[in-house]
């Protein structure tokens, strides 16, 4: 047997043995289990204002005296994003008392979106 045969045999000898070395006498390691994130719900709370500044909170009726009550009886998550749903042509100061109220009550994920829907 020539010295490149002798040397290649003694090398995959070696790889062996580490494998098998390493297969019986592995060091364990134990991670503490991973404390899983509280899942949300993604969806909003859809509050809808029309051009004669009447409020409605997902559907329920509601208006700027009470909205801050409302929402805390309804969505009482302050995380949970708001969208603010007006009628096309609604004057920024019909809106802009509603976005104030919202900020009052710690609500700052506002999103703005036409009656017509998103994205037209």
């Amino acid at each position: 047997m020539d010295w490149k045969r002798s040397l290649g045999l003694a090398l995959a000898v070696a790889a062996l043995a580490l494998i098998l070395w390493g297969l019986l006498f592995a060091v364990r390691i134990d991670f503490p289990p991973a404390a899983s994130a509280k899942i949300r719900s993604a969806r909003p709370v859809m509050v809808s204002i029309d051009n004669t500044g009447a409020l409605s909170i997902d559907g329920r009726r509601s208006s700027l005296d009470t909205l801050e009550s409302d929402l805390a009886a309804w969505a009482p998550d302050k995380d949970r994003p708001v969208l603010l749903q007006a009628t096309d042509g609604l004057p920024y100061k019909t809106a802009i008392p509603v976005i104030r109220k919202l900020e009052a009550t710690g609500r700052y994920k506002v999103g703005l979106i036409s009656k017509d829907g998103l994205g037209r």
